[in-house]
């Protein structure tokens, strides 16, 4: 009894558990007893077991359908009919307190790695690149005070000599991002993850986009200067 009840396999609890209900039924009938009948609440008790098991094992999403405009036509849309679908249900509220909290969770190390690209002028020696024996939390602490240290300053692209790295130039010709400025308040450390607010996730976001798009540029423009010098030797030839 012991063996099916406690085997790994579902198919066979499962399988075990019919064929006892069914001798048990059985064995109640050839005795002249009645067989057990289950009683409403049990059945329904059975089924909520079995619901709540099967939610368990899923991830579920729910969505919510708005209805686009009222003429029923496709390829319209009514601004207003939507805004009023949202606020009655209950989606904009939802959003604004999501808001107010902080809704952006990050892990100590996936926090680190994401942003540490945001201060490449910020030598190793101040703060490190790699995060091999070293404590996380304690690198998000001492890279978000030099962000917020870093953020408050003017952006200067020029050495001190007056001279402009490639990479500067390409930053300099790009749409600059907001500055990383916000309070300090908005970004809380826990034990194990980094909690933000909406403000700067967004900007540490657009700054880590920018940064991206000029690296993606010099690397492209260095692809494209040796294919050309390339074609170069190769037509001098």
């Amino acid at each position: 009894k012991s063996l099916f009840e406690e085997d790994s396999s579902d198919l066979i609890k499962e399988i075990y558990a019919v064929q006892k209900d069914q001798s048990e039924d059985s064995s109640a009938a050839q005795a002249g007893k009645p067989a057990r009948q289950k009683t409403v609440s049990q059945q329904f008790k059975l089924q909520l077991v079995s619901l709540i098991e099967m939610i368990e094992k899923t991830d579920p999403h729910y969505i919510r359908c708005l209805k686009p405009n009222d003429a029923a036509k496709p390829k319209l849309m009514t601004r207003k009919r939507l805004t009023e679908q949202l606020r009655y249900g209950g989606v904009l509220e939802a959003v604004r307190v999501a808001r107010m909290g902080y809704p952006v969770r990050l892990d100590h190390a996936g926090f680190f790695k994401r942003y540490r690209m945001l201060l490449p002028s910020v030598p190793e020696e101040k703060l490190t690149w790699s995060m091999e024996d070293e404590d996380a939390q304690k690198l998000c602490v001492k890279f978000l005070d030099i962000l917020l240290e870093e953020g408050a300053k003017p952006i200067e692209y020029a050495k001190p000599d007056g001279t402009i790295t490639r990479a500067n130039k390409i930053r300099m010709a790009q749409r600059q991002p907001e500055p990383m400025v916000f309070p300090k308040s908005d970004v809380q450390l826990g034990l194990s993850k980094v909690f933000m607010r909406k403000t700067p996730h967004d900007k540490l976001e657009s700054h880590r986009v920018f940064h991206q798009n000029a690296s993606i540029t010099l690397i492209q423009s260095w692809i494209r200067a040796m294919q050309q010098e390339r074609r170069y030797l190769i037509m001098e030839d």
